[in-house]
């Protein structure tokens, strides 16, 4: 007597998982770029708004873009406690 063995549920399983995964890469990605972009469309305000400006700015644009970076990379309250650290002088 033959025996089949049938490995279509091991398969669909597989697939359901390798797919949940594949999602979760794709979306963190994706977040990682959406943060790259809104950084870079940030400084590029901030950048216009500098070279417009007739008064001296009361923080150097290397120092903003610094902090508009570390915002990017660690707002997790609104960038408050960065902005905080920053004029404290203690980043």
């Amino acid at each position: 007597m033959k025996r089949e063995y049938h490995f279509s549920a091991y398969w669909a399983i597989f697939r359901m998982r390798l797919i949940a995964g594949m999602q979760y890469r794709a979306a963190a990605w994706a977040g990682i770029a959406t943060q790259f972009f809104w950084g870079g469309i940030e400084l590029l305000v901030y950048a216009a708004f500098y070279r417009s400006a007739s008064a001296p700015a009361p923080i150097a644009y290397g120092q903003l873009a610094d902090l508009i970076w570390l915002r990017e990379r660690y707002d997790h309250d609104g960038g408050r406690s960065i902005a905080a650290l920053y004029q404290d002088r203690n980043l």
